[in-house]
């Protein structure tokens, strides 16, 4: 056999640091192989029931002897499972029945011939036994001077390791306790007595099953002698006090074992330091030490179990029906709920949805909505009310299938009925907040209906729970009142932000989290935290907002609330990743809520959201390839799980389109963006705000790719749309500016001009007025006024000098234009210089968007006489337009500015040539440009080729 010494790390640890209570490891050693004498056995069995490292030592051990085939009788052993005071378990392989097996090998010293002769017949008793709560027996027999029991190995984990590992609640013990207590009573039912029950020999299995295990030590009631000597090795610490002095036991004994393990499970939940009374009182009964004192049978001691346990069942349902009078009468209630039949029981929920949603309501709702004098109100009012419809039918049916499957047909534990009426508790919270609100529906609010609906989790997600679902555990009962207050709490908070009233949902959100603080219960701490950082972020305060969602995570995680975590790291993607420019957290954050979300059912929405904050935070690190591959699983992933006529879907086709025109592919933009706008107007109608900025933005594609006549048409149905819908003033400045922009390119400068004139009707703000200037200094410019139009662009370049740069940008750029049209060629190099250096920093040094700057650098090296400096800007701007789609006339220009500049060069004649004709040809695809053309044609007429070997000469 393998010494001890050689297995001296099994437990995980160095065995020296083990507890100075541990026996040495030459005491251990005599254990192994047999040579501990009986009152050494005793004392070591005592200590291995008790230490879970010393029995992981020896259970690394295979103690087969020698020389010996590692078989017992006809079972191959596969490995040892564990080692204690009674024998060795091993996981065997039966090549008879082709099944693999738990195999017990009892010690040899436990008795005389006599009594293990009788240990075999009571295991042959056992293996008769079929219960769904106990281990089964299949065989019993002998090896050598040993007895062998085989049983079903059950693929789970006992109740010593679940409560290490920390049981949820006190409903989960007790849950557990039943089911090891029925399977105790049908041994007792059969005259069997465990004699040994305690957590190790309780098992849970995956299935959430609860066995009772070593039923193959069980005895009836012996006499004095073989019960004196069998007393000395259960397991101390679990006897009966009978059973320890040696004065007999019986089934009142396993009772007595069955208490003290069910108050040492009970004190280790979260309920421990206050369990209730009842339950004191049933586990204080059967720890008599005067066996006459103690439940008369089992199934005496399971039913005071079961009525308190009722008792605390029915005030949850009651508070979940609504019964505030549950509070006042607890027991009064339940015994007169059960006299109305356990399917009245169930009834209730309808009563209960129908006061939050209702005929009647839905008429007052009706009203508020009309009053709006909206456009958009049918359409949201037939949205609403469908939504609110279903989802309350559905709510109704869950309630009553939820409980009837506990109540009615005993098919779900009371477990399962708690998490399930808590998740559906939640939901018709949220329901109710989103109802008051809608009930004061203004003009305002009526766009965002379709974001208030979007809280109302789908009831489905309540059904599908299961006892292994990640969900946090449900309130105790002296806590429901206070979680149901906070719970209305968040809900009016929640409401409130969704529906756009941020400093409103801040104060809500606010009292909702001192609210839920005092409940106690975190995933509605978490959930308060959560909308209380939502708020704050859409309010602009990122230091406040980061706080209050950390705080959101920390909660949910010590709730077991994974939901509300990932919603949480999503949301912190959003305000401090992205909102906060801080890509590296934000990152981090996408790992964690990726890394929840795969071990979440039902997560596919919250997926989707991850994966636009990611492609958000990429597209701002610059990383746009990863962007783009990130919007294009989101929007696989929507095409999946929600089809392709979803609002989701149309927001994955948006993205990509922003992602494809940064990378200068607006052609290929065009069509993503067009998909979008389309299925928005299908979802939401026309007109709709979320549409005619859609339309802003297909409108701003086609006017990229010079298509200025298609790109006024889209705009103008956007301005048509926002006309109809007030309450839109910056969005429609913005249009009449993006209309002008277009008119300008042109060249129709009066049309220009009113709508230039237009956006300052609307356009209050201080972006509003410094976007006007500028496109009013480009209006003057191209009226010929170069010393008014360089007014107005220094103007607003110095109002935005301490801007952050993407706002910086235009400014500089229509600055650079106005000193190269006034012939200020160092003011224009120098302001160039500028406008490309913040450029590079925003996008790449290869992005299109450098073409313009390093095109106006070129030409004002040009004006300074610095050829030599012009051509390598001239090309470099010509490379960062290759692959990219712009418009003709940008290219055409920029093809001309280094021809220009490499006809200063006689080696390079000929390549200038061929640039300039290339440009005449863009200008022909391109729309109205008279100066260009007047330009290219005037630069080619003077470099025609005259013959000479050299091409034609100098210019």
């Amino acid at each position: 056999m393998p010494s001890l010494n050689a297995h001296r790390h099994a437990c995980g640890r160095d065995y020296t640091h083990c507890d100075v209570n541990c026996p040495s490891e030459a005491r251990l050693q005599d254990f192994v192989d047999g040579r501990a004498v009986a009152e050494e056995l005793a004392i070591l069995s005592e200590h291995l029931d008790g230490c879970a490292d010393c029995r992981a030592l020896l259970g690394a051990i295979q103690p087969v002897r020698d020389g010996e085939e590692p078989r017992i009788g006809r079972y191959l052993l596969r490995g040892t499972l564990g080692q204690g005071g009674m024998g060795v378990v091993y996981e065997a392989f039966d090549p008879e029945l082709d099944r693999v097996v738990a195999l017990k090998l009892l010690r040899p010293e436990l008795g005389s011939e006599k009594l293990q002769a009788r240990l075999v017949t009571e295991a042959q008793a056992m293996a008769k036994l079929s219960h769904p709560h106990v281990v089964s027996v299949y065989d019993i027999g002998r090896s050598a001077d040993s007895v062998f029991i085989v049983m079903d190995l059950v693929d789970g984990t006992s109740l010593r390791h679940r409560t290490a590992m920390g049981l949820s609640s006190l409903g989960e013990a007790l849950q557990i306790f039943a089911q090891a207590g029925r399977g105790l009573a049908a041994a007792h039912a059969a005259g069997l007595v465990h004699r040994d029950f305690k957590p190790e020999n309780v098992l849970i299995a995956r299935d959430g099953r609860v066995l009772v295990s070593d039923f193959g030590l069980a005895l009836s009631d012996v006499g004095s002698t073989d019960a004196a000597t069998l007393s000395q090795e259960g397991s101390p610490a679990y006897m009966a006090p009978e059973q320890r002095d040696g004065s007999g036991f019986d089934a009142r004994s396993d009772q007595f074992s069955f208490c003290l393990a069910l108050r040492e499970a009970a004190l280790a939940t979260p309920e421990g330091t206050r369990l209730p009374g009842w339950l004191s009182r049933v586990i204080g009964r059967g720890l008599s030490r005067d066996p006459g004192q103690r439940f008369p049978s089992m199934e005496a001691l399971l039913a005071a179990l079961e009525r308190g346990r009722g008792r605390g069942r029915a005030l949850r349902i009651g508070m979940l029906l609504g019964a505030t009078c549950l509070v006042l009468g607890g027991v009064t209630f339940w015994a007169g709920m059960k006299q109305k039949g356990k399917a009245q029981l169930c009834s209730g929920g309808a009563a209960r949805i129908a006061s939050i949603w209702s005929p009647a309501i839905a008429e007052r709702l009706l009203e508020a909505f009309t009053r709006t004098q909206s456009p958009l109100s049918a359409t949201a009012w037939k949205d609403v009310h469908a939504t609110l419809d279903s989802y309350a039918s559905a709510w109704a049916g869950a309630h009553a299938r939820t409980c009837e499957a506990t109540s009615v047909r005993g098919e779900q534990s009371e477990l399962l009925l708690d998490k399930k009426m808590s998740c559906l508790e939640e939901r018709r919270q949220l329901l109710s907040a989103v109802v008051a609100l809608l009930e004061h529906v203004d003009i305002a609010m009526i766009e965002r209906v379709p974001s208030v609906l979007q809280i109302l989790q789908p009831v489905a997600g309540c059904e599908s729970l299961t006892e292994q679902s990640p969900t946090a555990p449900p309130p105790l009962a002296e806590q429901a009142l206070e979680v149901e207050t906070a719970r209305r709490a968040v809900a009016r908070a929640a409401a409130a932000v969704s529906a756009g009233r941020y400093q409103e949902g801040l104060t809500l959100a606010k009292a909702a989290a001192t609210t839920a603080r005092a409940s106690r219960y975190l995933p509605v701490e978490a959930e308060a935290s959560l909308w209380l950082g939502i708020a704050e972020g859409r309010l602009g305060h990122p230091r406040e907002s980061e706080v209050a969602l950390e705080q959101a995570v920390s909660s949910a995680s010590a709730g077991h609330a994974e939901v509300i975590a990932v919603r949480a790291w999503i949301q912190l993607m959003h305000f401090i990743g992205f909102e906060a420019h801080r890509p590296s957290d934000g990152l981090r954050y996408n790992d964690y809520a990726e890394a929840a979300l795969r071990s979440l059912p039902g997560g596919a929405e919250l997926d989707v959201e991850r994966l636009s904050w990611l492609s958000a935070m990429l597209v701002a690190d610059r990383r746009l390839d990863e962007a783009l591959a990130a919007s294009q699983r989101q929007r696989a992933l929507v095409e999946a799980k929600f089809g392709t006529g979803h609002r989701l879907y149309a927001a994955a086709l948006d993205g990509i389109a922003g992602i494809l025109a940064l990378k200068g592919k607006a052609g290929d933009a065009i069509t993503y963006e067009e998909g979008a706008c389309g299925v928005l107007e299908h979802v939401l109608g026309d007109p709709h705000p979320q549409v005619a900025l859609c339309l802003n933005n297909l409108g701003g594609l086609h006017a990229a790719l010079g298509q200025h006549t298609v790109a006024i048409t889209i705009k103008q149905r956007a301005l048509a749309m926002f006309a109809q819908l007030p309450g839109h003033p910056t969005h429609v400045a913005m249009t009449h500016r993006n209309l002008a922009r277009s008119y300008l390119e042109l060249g129709q400068l009066d049309k220009a001009s009113a709508e230039l004139e237009a956006s300052l009707t609307d356009g209050k703000s201080e972006t509003d007025a410094l976007a006007y200037q500028r496109l009013h200094g480009d209006l003057l410019r191209e009226r010929g006024l170069l010393r008014d139009a360089m007014r107005e662009h220094a103007s607003v370049v110095e109002r935005t000098r301490d801007a952050e740069p993407a706002r910086q940008l235009e400014p500089l750029l229509a600055l650079a234009e106005s000193y190269e049209a006034l012939g200020s060629a160092q003011a224009c190099a120098a302001t160039a210089a500028r406008a490309r250096a913040i450029a590079e920093a925003l996008y790449s040094p290869t992005s299109y968007k450098l073409a313009v700057p390093l095109r106006l650098e070129a030409i004002a090296q040009l004006a300074l006489r610095h050829p030599t400096e012009a051509i390598p800007l001239g090309e470099r701007a010509l490379a960062v337009l290759n692959g990219a789609e712009v418009d003709p006339l940008l290219r055409a220009r920029v093809q001309l500015t280094l021809a220009q500049a490499l006809a200063t060069q006689p080696a390079t004649h000929a390549r200038a040539r061929s640039l300039a004709t290339s440009a005449r040809s863009l200008v022909e695809q391109a729309h109205p440009a008279p100066r260009d053309r007047v330009a290219i044609d005037a630069f080619i007429a003077r470099h025609r080729p005259t013959g000479r070997p050299d091409d034609g000469g100098p210019p």
